[in-house]
């Protein structure tokens, strides 16, 4: 009877480390997101505030798309892991995060793209809001699995 309790509470014990090992592991891939829309934030912002031609804007929303399209894809392997671990209010921050970091990178392309300096700029701010949005979403999301 002993030996049979024991069995489960090992089974029990052990079920439950992979679920925690989900949570920092998601909580890791969270904080890149948030480095990485920071990131796209910030090139995004140049972009808007400092570029002083249509050039400048471009090379500062191809790193804007790039580091957006980073935090998209750590969102991912966030959901990826806090999909195991029934954290359902960290999934939908770290959905809208994903989402945001998307749009960030939509924006920064289409700014890339753009002929016209004001169309690039309007693109540019666009893309800057995003990536705030995104960073802001994907902190949340790490605070929720604390």
């Amino acid at each position: 009877m002993m030996r049979k309790l024991f069995c489960i509470m090992f089974l029990v014990l052990l079920c439950s480390i992979p679920a925690h090992a989900n949570v920092s592991d998601a909580q890791d891939y969270l904080y890149q997101a948030a480095s990485a829309a920071q990131e796209a934030c910030s090139y995004a912002r140049k972009a808007y505030y400092y570029a002083s031609d249509l050039e400048e804007i471009q090379y500062y929303s191809r790193k804007a798309m790039r580091a957006a399209e980073e935090s998209e894809s750590y969102c991912g392997l966030a959901i990826d892991e806090l999909y195991g671990a029934n954290m359902d209010d960290a999934i939908m921050h770290t959905e809208d995060a994903a989402s945001y970091a998307y749009s960030a990178y939509r924006y920064s392309r289409q700014a890339y793209q753009s002929s016209e300096y004001d169309d690039a700029q309007y693109y540019a701010r666009k893309a800057m809001n995003e990536a705030s949005y995104a960073e802001s979403s994907a902190c949340d999301a790490a605070s929720e699995c604390e």
